[in-house]
Formats: C-alpha cells, sequence, structure tokens
C-alpha cells in the first residue's frame, strides 16, 4: 500500500534574493495590464526598462477567482498575462465554479483558502468536489514535490480501499457504494488511520489509495465532509515582506530565473531604493566630520555601532526634509557618540578596535547570511534569539560549560526536551557554526546527534539538538569522574558504544552524498541517550567533501591534543583523509578501555605515562591486563578486541590504518579476518600533554 511521496523539483527561494539559475529562456516577456501593452526586456544585468512611477502602478499582481481571496506572490494566475507575479510551480487556475485550483504532480486541487503569514494552504482533490454519501470516486495516491510543498504538521492519512467484496465484511453498512462500478455487492471503505479493521478490510479489497487528512479525524463531519474540507500544505521559501514594505512588488524574472523586487526604476534583489540619495553630514566628535550616504531602503534606519547598548534606532521616513534629517542625525550622532566614548571608557577599549570588531562582525553577518542564501532551504528549522530565550526559560538549567559557550535544557512548544548550544559572540568568522550546520543538517542515522533548529540573529546564535539524558562518554569512562562504582559502565556497554560510534562515522565517511570529516571525535563529543546509545556531536571542526576525494588540503591543524592524528600536524606523515577521524577513534577507545587520559603525568612509573605503549606491552608479553571491572571471559574478549582494534587505528602511516567500514567487520565477528599484528615501532609517540 502506498504512502506519500516526494518527487524533487527546482529549489525554491520564496523570498526575493533567490539565487536558483536555469537555462536561458527568452528575453522579451509582455505584460498585460489595462493600460497598454508595454515590452519588458530582461538583459543580462537583471535590469528593466521602465518608464517611470505610471509603468509600477500599472503591475497589479494581486488577483481573484470570481470573488474569492485574493491570489498574490509567490502564486498567480495562468492566463492573466502575468507570469511575472508568482513563482514557477505556483501556478493558479479559476475552475468553472470560480475555484482556484492548482496542479500538483499531475493531481488538480482546489484551494480553499491561503495563508500566507504561516505559508500554508488548505487543499482538497477536486475528484471529492462533487463527493455524495453514495459516491467516492477512485482516485489516485497523493504525491507532493517536497522542495516546494510537504504536508503542513497535525496532519493524518484516511485509507480509502476500493473494490471490496461487502460480503466478507462485518457491517456493511459502514461501506459506501463506488461510483465506477455498479455490482451490488462491491464497495468502497473509507478507514481512518489506526483504525483496528484496516488490516482485515485491505485483504477483502483490491486496491487502496491514501488520503491525506487533518488530524481531528472524520468526527461529525462523516467521510465526504472530511474529503472535501481537505487538508494543509506547507510551502517553502521566506516571505517578501521587505519588498512589499518598500513599496515595490514581489515578482520572478524567468531569464535570470531568479525571485526580484518590481520598483519604479527597475527591479532590485531584496527591496526598492529610495526616490533620492540624500547626502549629509554626520557629526562623528568635536575632533571632525565625515561625509556619508544614507543607506539606500525606504524607511531608512539610522543605528549607533552595533551591539552597543546605548545605540539608538531612528527611523527617517522618504519625502522628509533634508535640514530635519541632517539635525536629527547630527543629535542621535552625538549622543551616540558620547555614549560609546563612556563605555570605552569604562570597558579600557580603544575606539580602533571598536571598528575593527564592528566591521568582522559586519562582515560575518553578510557571509553568513549568504550561505544560508546558496545552501536553499534547509530540512531545519530557523529560530529567533526570542524563542531561545523562551524555550529555555531564559537560560535557566544550565548542562554545560565549553569553550565555545553554553549548553542549556530547553523545550520546545511540542513538550519535547532540546539541549540549546549558545555560542559565543566573539566566534571569528562563524566558520564553525557555518560547518555544524551545513554538516549535521544532511544526516539521518541513529549514532549521529539530530540538530533540530538554530538562531542565527545579529550576533546571537545557538543550535538546537535533541537532549541527551546521559550526557557525554567522558563522564562515564574516567576513573577520576566516577562517584562511585554506580557509574561505572560494564565492558558490554563500553563495547557496544564503541561499535556505535563506529557505525555513526562510517555514515559519514560512506553514507551521505558528500563526505563528512569530524575531525574532533573525542569523549566530550559523544552524547549517550537514555539506553546509553551513542551519538556524535559538535561538528564544528567539520569538512565537507566529494566521497571521491581521498586526500584533502587542510590549512592548519584542527582538533583537540591527544586526538589528532600525526598528519594533520605534520605533512610528511602522509595526507589528511578520513584515516585522521580513524586514528582519533582508536585513541578514545583506548582511553575507554583503560578509564583514563592516555597522556598521564601522575603516572607512578614512566612506563605507564603513556597509555597505549603501556596496554601494548602487557598485550605483547601476554600480561594481565590490569583493567577493572572484568568479571568473566567474555568481558575478557571484548576488552581484548577493543584493546587491537584501537591500536590498528593509531597506526602513525595513514594507509596502515583501516577504514570504517572494516572495522565494523571486525566488530561484527572474530579479529581473524582483520589480519592485524600490533607493532610498537607503527604506534604514535608521546603527542605532548592534554
Amino acid at each position: 500500500m502506498n504512502h506519500f511521496r516526494s518527487s524533487p523539483l527546482p529549489t525554491l527561494s520564496g523570498s526575493p534574493d533567490g539565487t536558483s539559475k536555469a537555462p536561458p529562456r527568452s528575453s522579451i516577456a509582455h505584460l498585460s495590464t489595462d493600460k497598454p501593452v508595454l515590452p519588458l526586456i530582461f538583459s543580462s544585468s537583471e535590469k528593466i526598462l521602465w518608464c517611470g512611477r505610471p509603468v509600477l502602478s500599472s503591475l497589479q499582481c494581486a488577483d481573484t477567482c470570481g470573488d474569492g481571496q485574493n491570489i498574490s506572490y509567490p502564486f498567480y494566475i495562468r492566463g492573466n498575462g502575468k507570469p511575472y507575479c508568482g513563482y514557477p510551480g505556483f501556478e493558479l487556475s479559476c475552475n468553472n465554479n470560480s475555484q482556484p485550483t492548482i496542479n500538483i504532480s499531475t493531481t488538480a486541487y482546489i484551494v480553499q483558502e491561503i495563508f500566507y503569514r504561516n505559508q500554508t494552504l488548505r487543499v482538497s482533490n477536486s475528484a471529492f468536489s462533487n463527493t455524495s454519501i453514495d459516491c467516492i470516486p477512485l482516485t489516485g495516491n497523493v504525491s507532493f514535490p517536497g522542495v516546494l510543498f510537504d504536508l503542513a504538521p497535525n496532519q493524518t492519512r484516511l485509507f480509502l480501499l476500493y473494490n471490496c467484496n461487502s460480503s466478507l465484511l462485518e457491517h456493511p453498512s459502514e461501506f459506501y457504494h463506488g461510483c465506477y462500478e455498479e455490482k451490488e455487492n462491491r464497495s468502497v471503505l473509507a478507514l481512518p488511520e489506526g483504525d483496528l479493521k484496516l488490516r482485515n478490510a485491505s485483504q477483502a479489497c483490491r486496491s487502496a489509495v491514501v488520503a491525506p487528512i487533518e488530524s481531528y479525524g472524520v468526527n461529525g463531519d462523516g467521510i465526504r465532509g472530511v474529503l472535501r474540507r481537505g487538508f494543509l500544505l506547507k510551502w517553502k521559501g521566506t516571505s517578501c515582506s521587505f519588498c512589499q514594505e518598500s513599496g515595490g512588488l514581489c515578482g520572478f524574472n524567468h531569464t535570470t530565473y531568479n525571485s526580484r523586487c518590481l520598483c519604479a526604476d527597475r527591479p532590485h534583489v531584496w527591496h526598492c531604493r529610495p526616490e533620492s540619495r540624500s547626502q549629509v553630514f554626520l557629526v562623528r566628535s568635536q575632533w571632525g566630520k565625515t561625509s556619508r550616504k544614507l543607506p539606500h531602503l525606504s524607511g531608512v534606519f539610522g543605528r549607533g555601532m552595533k551591539g552597543f547598548p546605548y545605540a539608538q534606532t531612528i527611523t527617517f521616513p522618504l519625502g522628509i526634509n533634508k535640514k530635519v534629517v541632517i539635525i536629527a542625525i547630527a543629535l542621535s550622532t552625538g549622543i551616540g557618540v558620547l555614549m560609546v566614548m563612556i563605555w570605552c571608557f569604562r570597558k579600557k577599549l580603544s575606539f580602533n578596535k571598536i571598528s575593527y570588531f564592528w566591521k568582522q562582525e559586519s562582515l560575518t553577518n553578510q557571509n553568513l547570511e549568504a550561505f544560508f542564501r546558496n545552501y536553499g532551504p534547509l530540512p531545519i528549522r530557523r529560530y529567533s534569539y526570542s524563542n531561545i530565550k523562551k524555550m529555555t526559560n531564559f537560560f535557566k538549567d544550565k548542562l554545560g560549560q565549553g569553550g565555545y559557550g553554553g549548553v542549556y535544557k530547553g523545550k520546545l512548544s511540542d513538550g519535547s526536551l532540546v539541549a540549546v548550544k549558545v555560542l559565543k559572540e566573539s566566534r571569528g568568522t562563524g566558520e564553525e557554526f557555518i560547518n555544524e550546520v551545513a554538516s549535521i543538517s544532511r544526516t539521518s542515522h541513529v549514532n549521529i546527534v539530530t540538530l533540530m533548529g538554530f538562531c542565527f540573529e545579529d550576533s546571537k546564535r545557538a543550535l538546537i539538538y535533541e537532549f541527551m539524558p546521559n550526557g557525554s562518554l567522558d563522564k562515564f569512562i574516567y576513573k577520576k569522574n566516577l562517584v562511585n562504582n554506580e557509574h561505572k559502565l560494564e565492558w558490554k556497554v563500553l563495547y557496544n558504544i564503541a561499535v556505535g560510534i563506529a557505525r555513526g562515522l562510517e555514515y559519514l565517511h560512506r553514507g551521505c552524498n558528500t563526505r563528512i570529516l569530524h575531525f574532533d571525535i573525542k569523549p566530550h563529543n559523544i552524547l549517550l541517550d537514555e539506553n546509553f546509545c551513542p551519538k556524535i556531536s559538535d561538528f564544528g571542526l567539520a569538512k565537507i567533501c566529494s566521497r571521491e576525494e581521498s586526500i584533502i588540503s587542510l590549512l592548519g591543524a584542527r582538533g583537540t591534543a591527544g586526538y589528532i592524528a600525526p598528519e594533520i600536524v605534520c605533512r610528511n606523515f602522509g595526507g589528511v583523509s578520513h584515516k585522521s577521524d580513524v586514528y582519533s577513534y582508536g585513541m578514545m577507545v583506548l582511553e575507554m578501555v583503560g578509564g583514563r587520559k592516555n597522556l598521564d603525568d601522575e603516572a607512578d612509573r614512566t612506563s605507564e605515562i603513556f597509555f597505549p605503549h603501556l596496554i601494548y606491552n602487557r598485550l605483547e608479553l601476554d600480561e594481565e591486563l590490569g583493567l577493572l571491572g572484568i568479571m568473566d571471559e567474555k568481558d575478557e574478549e571484548n576488552a581484548r578486541k577493543m584493546i587491537i582494534v584501537s591500536l590498528w587505528c593509531i597506526q602513525t602511516n595513514p594507509s596502515s590504518r583501516p577504514s570504517m567500514s572494516k572495522l565494523l567487520i571486525c566488530w561484527k565477528g572474530p579479529l581473524t579476518p582483520c589480519k592485524f599484528r600490533p607493532s610498537l615501532s607503527c604506534l604514535p609517540l608521546l603527542q605532548g600533554r592534554q
């Protein structure tokens, strides 16, 4: 029985800054308006030849089917001569009953209502528009292009089972005769998802179709009412409020295949520019003045230095007297400069540093916004900073603190618990933030932590993860962290954790469309759920590359001391590749075995300082391993396998290390197929203090 399907379509960038491309099309488009027809020529520079404001006034994109709801961007009505008014794939048509309809994957749906604010629309299959209590027509399974449309939350499924033999079923009164066949003993059955009769009924029917409906189900509306009411779809992309607020109209350029803001002078990317570019003097201080141009915004807002609490926001609407603008800017600038000087004096920060940080932050924000635009619709939600404060109850419950910032316990609106990682404001170019969002949003694996959303608002950045009740692995493996023996994990659990991490790394290296190298595998970055299932987290240092790349270029070392592969520090050992993650994995498993850091300056004897050498010597001499918690032969076997596998992983030469795929074969069975015998000469030397 088929379920909902998705089919790929070109990426939608619903905001007027879309950057998706398509092959060039005809360079001339005609507009049909209530004024004389004027040709619009789209040049390579994406300009349109306008004839001043009268042309813009004729570009009325809002339209209706009969007396129904206004249709506006990204939707447009076919045949009205205004293809520039909407985005491809959002074309509507008016049926004989003056109802807007949309074709999605060859199926016609009646558009009952459009909710522009939250980007959803209610649709119903047109085949059900005249459905009576005695006739449910035969339809096909629904299919939505996941790039443009998807089912909104809180929708469920209604199973329509056709050509059923009612004589084989109980309660025939629950069946509805189909209008496609006249036999009296053949019926159509409609059952909601989860109905206990669904399994038996499916065996007495020849075909079935799944129809989406709203989650409250049939209730008193009956099958006919539910099908005619339809369900909610959510379209992807952002609104065009920036363009509309600046006096423009949202449109689409079919030549460059980009969304644009249609303005009086020409199309713009985001919004319309003001009619004139006023030039005023901004009085900075008693040392002089400088000439600046107002930003090209419809409502020009001036602001003090970004991020300072004493900066004041002032709005200057178009058409205001130039002298008033000069006086207002001079006063606000003077007050702002005075406040900044006081702040600088208190913080002992020079003006040069302020200017530098301001520029760097501005460039970082621009880079991040450009990344999110170019990357296209993300499968995760973007939250505002006010949402972050609300879900964490104003950062009440702190789970941990690191060099990146703090982690707080939070709760989503649906009651799901989350861990919110709030990054420090001084995070450089934002590369780590981009890495984490870009890499982990591509993944879906039981051993990879789930990124549920993110926040990027000026200098405020946060990542929302699924909540891991047992925290990080380092709390359970180091002897000094164990308050009592109850926190010591059994060897079976440790073994399963090591295997789970290997599965996660193998997925990152081979299971995705692109290869993701983590570069910071360590116990602190392994989270444990309530069943101690491990999940790899913290992708701030990750690097995305194609699956065909065996060796990658890397500027500078990255990772944590004690887990960094030798080739990352010195290229003489070999090229940087996925084998670098294998090395880090091996060092981490050794710490799981030993219950200590691999490098221990406080060891009683010199031979015990570096654990890899210590455990190798014991293994080679067939001595007692000296490990805690070994209760039986199975524990001994698991411990030995973990040691041998990890020693194989930390070979100095990257080509001597196994891939994660080969390691999984070793984990699942005996070590014989691995054909590895550790050699002390191939193990790393002391790497320095951790």
